[in-house]
């Protein structure tokens, strides 16, 4: 699924580095496909945090990164004076601590007992958490919540709070076992996991409306962009092509988190020199 999320996310941005020299009709199409790239990230990042054996670890790799990335990105723009932004492995870390943040508060309801249904692990909650009263783990954990949606407000890296929002509800629902969706032999047939998959959609589309009645009641941004966004609400659509397979080998982990910076550098060079002489 990653793959399909680079190759669009990859067409996304030929469309935003280079849309003044294309009709404007085939800058309408690769930014209306370049709106399915997030939401699949954001899938990926979601079941990744539910994969790995480490959550501060993954925090932590997300987050370095993302720092890494921005130094690239601010050396770039000095450079060659493209636009700069704060990128989106700082939306992804921040979601990857609300999600930390969440299991503290499941742990703190399991009044410390192993429970069958919770799907917090408890070698997951750090020790000194697990030494706190389930109510100061709770206020801790809300203050941490707050406190990463609140960072997003302020920096406003790319996709902000409607980026965590993403990550979160892809959260849930694979939690909850509506996702993924495997298309294997005597598995549900077609209709009935198209079924499966229609609240995602939903909640994805209540999102993506709200989202865009605030960024052009509030934030003043342009009304066009923000109904655009609205087509990322089909994105779970994609999901019906994943197959089940082993976890992702390394090389291929690490390419994802290099292949991001590396491309929108070499598309900031291009733009600022083949097109602006």
């Amino acid at each position: 699924m990653k793959w399909i999320a680079l190759l669009l996310m990859v067409v996304d941005h030929v469309g935003y580095y280079f849309g003044e020299h294309l009709p404007g009709e085939v800058y309408l199409l690769l930014r209306l496909l370049g709106r399915l790239s997030f939401p699949l990230f954001a899938y990926s990042v979601a079941h990744g945090y539910i994969r790995t054996k480490n959550r501060p670890r993954y925090f932590a790799r997300m987050f370095l990164f993302a720092a890494m990335t921005e130094l690239a990105f601010y050396l770039t723009h000095l450079l060659t004076g493209q636009p700069f932004f704060i990128n989106v492995m700082f939306t992804f870390s921040l979601a990857i601590a609300c999600l930390i943040f969440i299991e503290w508060i499941e742990y703190s309801r399991t009044d410390r007992r192993p429970s069958t249904t919770s799907p917090v692990r408890e070698e997951d909650i750090p020790e000194f958490v697990r030494s706190l009263s389930p109510l100061r783990i709770k206020i801790v954990a809300s203050l941490g919540i707050a406190a990463s949606i609140l960072l997003a407000f302020v920096f406003a890296p790319d996709y902000d709070v409607y980026g965590i929002a993403t990550v979160l509800i892809y959260y849930y629902f694979l939690r909850k076992g509506s996702i993924p969706i495997f298309v294997m032999e005597g598995k549900p047939e077609f209709a009935s996991r198209i079924t499966r998959i229609l609240p995602l959609l939903g909640v994805l589309l209540a999102q993506n409306v709200l989202y865009f009645t605030v960024r052009t009641a509030l934030r003043g941004s342009d009304p066009g962009f923000a109904l655009l966004q609205i087509f990322s609400s089909f994105a779970p659509f994609l999901l019906l092509l994943e197959l089940p397979g082993k976890k992702p080998k390394r090389w291929s982990k690490y390419f994802f988190y290099l292949f991001y910076p590396a491309h929108i550098v070499i598309f900031m060079l291009m733009a600022a020199y083949l097109f602006h002489k």
